[in-house]
């Protein structure tokens, strides 16, 4: 069996900078340490399966060691049989269901990057109240009664997915939202490929069951599925490891938001 593949989490040192004020790098505090979180769970759970696969083989040549030096082995019959009924449902897992851990790890990170995106436009909006009067925002209209009895922070989160329905449905979300407190960019052809195939994979994961739906075939032709067909996400983690590169990637535009330095521009990008 071959060894599963990780997701690349290493996250740069200095990705926080010191430039950046609290309240807007809160959010990405927090998204940071969830994803390695999240990627250090789902190691453990890889390791763990490859551990308990091949406990049952040690198990019986310890006891066939012990038995052809004459001593007698302190693992007993039935500890051998439980630990051959734990490496089969292991080898089971690794063999045919590591698709549904890769696909829990994807909606895990996708939430992350999802809250993260949300709590950072928030925070902008909340701590410069110009951009509420921007054309993307100022011109929403919402029931007073919605409004009334909601704190300044709630009221912006009110507007969010009123905002969102204007907004093209090709892409994820993450970026019009940036958009609207000016941390929206450039994104390298690869990631944004990833982005949007883990965006449609996860709709129809949480969804449709794992069964792709004419949406996902529409936007995602490469990926050569047909409507009906159920989607497979691992052994391969880009999508993870994309997922990680575009948070990084907006907490760069933060740094030079706040350092008043240019990004680099990078030739791959659409």
């Amino acid at each position: 069996m071959s060894e599963p593949q990780q997701p690349q989490m290493d996250v740069p040192a200095d990705v926080v900078s010191k430039t950046i004020p609290d309240w807007a790098s809160a959010p990405l505090k927090a998204c940071l340490e969830y994803l390695g979180d999240e990627a250090a769970v789902y190691r453990a759970t890889i390791d763990g399966l490859g551990y308990t696969s091949s406990v049952y083989e040690v198990a019986e040549g310890l006891r066939d060691l012990s038995a052809s030096v004459g001593n007698q082995s302190n693992i007993s019959a039935d500890d051998i049989e439980r630990y051959r009924t734990h490496a089969a449902a292991a080898k089971a897992i690794l063999a045919d269901k590591q698709d549904m851990l890769a696909a829990h790890a994807l909606i895990g990170f996708w939430a992350a990057a999802e809250v993260f995106a949300e709590d950072l436009t928030v925070a902008f909006l909340a701590h410069d109240s110009t951009l509420l009067l921007s054309e993307g925002i100022g011109d929403v209209k919402v029931p007073f009664r919605d409004f009334e009895n909601l704190g300044k922070e709630d009221r912006i989160r009110a507007v969010l997915p009123l905002i969102q329905r204007r907004q093209s449905r090709e892409e994820a979300p993450f970026e019009s939202q940036l958009d609207l407190v000016g941390l929206s960019g450039p994104i390298p052809a690869p990631t944004r490929t990833a982005m949007r195939e883990a965006w449609q994979l996860r709709n129809v994961i949480l969804h449709r069951r794992g069964i792709a739906d004419a949406r996902l075939v529409a936007l995602c032709p490469q990926l050569n599925y047909q409507i009906g067909n159920k989607v497979q996400i691992g052994p391969d983690h880009r999508y993870l490891d994309a997922i990680l590169g575009y948070v990084i990637l907006v907490g760069q535009r933060l740094e030079a938001k706040f350092s008043v330095l240019p990004i680099s521009a990078t030739d791959n990008s659409e």
